[in-house]
């Protein structure tokens, strides 16, 4: 057998072996250096930014516990900040005038537990407006990271289960490769490296093999350098994986403590427990979006209340991916007509599920369901329709926008209860659990886990810990202060109209008659001059410096007239107004041609019909031209740019006359909001809306003012 290979041919045969091996420490080494280099690009900019807090702080701040210390000395030996104290090491705080060794030792302590508490608030996050070198530097290793971790996944693999083997071999080999290693190798030895040969030769054909190089460069490509533009560029794109990535990789925190969501230990630790297989969904969750899923895995019928932006999509979609890979066939979704293409294409973006369209008449599209299987996606209208085989099961139903379905004398709401009798697990998802009051709330509640909202019933609203600790086994709610560290800064701005002579005098006319609420609500953009008035004048103020800036806007009205005065106003600036008419289809046709646009371009829409359901992070600027009756609504429509995903600062701006009926709006929401803020920030309520009464009081408070007489 040793006869028949040349030396040349086993020489080829280990040194190309050899140098996959190299190709394969280089990606595994390679891509474990990365990580280390993370780790410490975090370590290094978390103790950046605490720096930077500490010399914000003012040396007095040592003194916040009461133990005294020498202010004054401190101050007049060049200590006037927090940092500088931290700095200096305990033989320079002793050879203060003044200090005392033990009042040294005490004053450090003091300050690495200041510094130790910073850290411990400090979240490490990149900002694609205002980055340092430090987050470049980061940047540059995550872009690695992101780009490389399917390449370094499958080399680690074949290292562990080749690499030793083939060393061994080559070693064994050696024998071969020469001719005077031949000839003095004893003739067991060298059947031996004949074999090794053999088996290095073989493994040379095998898919791994061939697999490497491909690999290899892959990995080159990641980690040839760029300019620091292009690493930016790169993350624009893919802020949302990046998001990911550094969550995973900043190990200084432990990302999910008990009480952070609000669950007492024992749940959140039985929640915790839960197996997820996620085989077949194409994204990575967040950590606090994988605890999502196995809470609504875990607690089977559960309300999802994630402030709007956070991805209860994708949570839901998880979900099912993970009840499919353990045998489940059927689901379905229920949702808004405006949503229900955005849901199949979400389904499909992120998923290996197949969603199955139901709209309308189509009854084929339920029957291909019911036999087959898959995700349905239908609509509250449609559903009023559904006549499923009395054996139908549905292994999961997910009600999107579930407030919709808060009135339980409603068809809609009515529909949804039969398929709920139907499903084996119930999610039902929204942003804004209560639009009114927390009885609405209960309702929700009870629709999924009665035994729960019997409990709250007679517990009452009052106690708001109570209230919420009864909730804990059904609603689970984040908000984005919770989870979206790395989210940017959203500054919501009121801007103050002075009206003109002309709106003035229209407005009292308006005034004057009766039931003219919505004429009132327009005010300023009822003007006969509107080119003129106020607010159209802020408004494209507003728009040229978000072109100078570079920035998308979006544009928020109730009344189609105002979008109409905006859309004539900026011409061909603005694409288009997305109103209730339009179809699903031409809504996602609509937001592709304005993130398609160049800097500067405006999208309008009617609240009430784009305010759920459509993520257009391209935009950065939000205009809202009078006050809504409900915040939720103004919330959920700046939510459609801030949310997962958008990398610029958010600025929301509200049209607003002085000495007009939107004074009296914010006046009386402000006064609301601040009764429902116990709840809102506990998490368990928090919107609320104007009545008709408070609305007529409303406009005879503001006659009453003007003089003018109620007829």
């Amino acid at each position: 057998m040793a006869e028949k290979k040349t030396v040349a041919f086993c020489k080829e045969t280990v040194s190309h072996v050899r140098q996959m091996c190299d190709q394969l420490v280089a990606v595994v080494g390679g891509s474990r250096n990365n990580r280390i280099r993370i780790v410490k690009a975090i370590k290094s900019l978390r103790t950046e930014r605490v720096k930077a807090t500490l010399q914000k702080m003012d040396v007095e701040r040592l003194n916040y516990k009461g133990d005294g210390f020498p202010i004054k000395t401190l101050r007049d030996n060049g200590y006037d900040n927090l940092l500088k104290v931290y700095l200096a090491n305990l033989k320079k705080l002793e050879s203060i005038k003044g200090i005392s060794e033990t009042g040294a030792a005490k004053i450090k302590e003091v300050i690495d537990g200041i510094a130790q508490s910073v850290a411990e608030r400090t979240e490490v996050t990149l900002s694609y407006e205002h980055h340092t070198p430090s987050e470049t530097a980061l940047l540059k290793e995550l872009f690695v990271l992101l780009h490389s971790k399917n390449s370094a996944k499958r080399a680690e693999e074949i290292y562990k289960t080749a690499y030793k083997v083939l060393q061994y071999n080559c070693t064994l080999a050696e024998p071969m490769c020469s001719a005077w290693k031949r000839f003095i190798t004893k003739k067991q030895r060298l059947l031996d490296a004949d074999a090794a040969v053999d088996r290095l030769a073989k493994w040379l054909e095998s898919d791994n093999a061939r697999e490497i190089p491909e690999l290899y460069d892959r990995f080159n490509r990641c980690i040839k350098k760029r300019t620091d533009s292009e690493y930016w560029e790169d993350y624009r794109k893919y802020s949302i994986q990046y998001g990911t990535l550094l969550d995973a990789m900043d190990t200084y925190h432990e990302k999910i403590v008990v009480g952070e969501f609000g669950l007492d230990a024992g749940l959140q630790a039985e929640i915790e427990k839960v197996e997820l297989d996620l085989t077949g969904l194409k994204t990575s969750l967040r950590t606090y979006q994988r605890f999502g899923v196995q809470y609504i895995t875990a607690q089977k019928k559960v309300l999802l209340g994630d402030e709007m932006g956070l991805g209860k999509t994708i949570q839901a979609i998880a979900a099912m991916v993970n009840l499919r890979n353990n045998g489940s066939t059927h689901f379905m979704v229920v949702c808004p007509n405006c949503v229900l293409v955005n849901w199949c294409r979400e389904i499909e973006r992120f998923s290996d599920l197949v969603p199955i369209k139901i709209h309308g008449k189509d009854r084929e599209a339920l029957s291909k369901w019911e036999i087959g299987g898959g995700v349905a996606v239908t609509t509250y209208e449609t559903i009023n329709g559904f006549e499923l085989a009395e054996k139908s099961s549905i292994a999961m139903l997910t009600v999107d926008e579930a407030h919709y379905v808060i009135n339980p004398r409603t068809k809609r709401t009515m529909n949804v209860a039969k398929l709920r009798e139907k499903s084996q697990r119930v999610l039902y998802m929204t942003g804004t659990p209560l639009v009114n009051n927390v009885k609405e709330m209960c309702f929700l509640i009870g629709c999924l886990q009665p035994e729960v909202a019997e409990v709250l019933k007679k517990h009452g609203f009052e106690d708001v810990v109570g209230f919420q600790r009864i909730l804990m086994p059904v609603y689970l709610r984040r908000t984005r202060e919770m989870v979206l560290k790395q989210l940017p800064e959203l500054t919501e701005t009121e801007i103050w109209c002075e009206m003109t002579p002309k709106e003035i005098e229209a407005y009292k006319a308006d005034l004057e008659k009766e039931n003219n609420l919505m004429a009132l609500r327009r005010v300023s953009w009822s003007s006969p001059d509107v080119a003129l008035a106020s607010k159209a004048q802020a408004m494209l103020e507003i728009c040229e410096r978000a072109k100078r800036e570079k920035r998308k806007v979006l544009v928020f009205s109730f009344f189609l007239d105002t979008l109409s005065s905006v859309s004539d106003l900026l011409k061909d600036t603005c694409v288009g107004i997305i109103d209730g008419s339009l179809s699903s289809e031409k809504r996602e046709e609509l937001v592709k041609e304005f993130n398609e646009a160049p800097d500067g371009a405006v999208l309008a829409g009617q609240i009430t019909a784009m305010g759920v359901g459509m993520n257009i992070q391209a935009a950065s600027v939000v205009i809202l031209c009078e006050p809504q009756f409900t915040p939720a609504m103004e919330s959920q429509a700046i939510s459609r740019c801030y949310r997962l995903g958008q990398v610029n600062s958010v600025q929301a701006y509200r049209l607003l006359c002085v000495d007009s009926f939107d004074e009296r709006v914010m006046e009386l929401l402000e006064f609301k909001q601040k009764q429902f803020d116990a709840y809102a920030d506990k998490s368990v309520a928090g919107q609320l809306s104007l009545g008709d009464k408070e609305i007529t009081d409303l406009i005879a408070k503001e006659r009453k003012r003007w003089g003018i007489k109620s007829a």
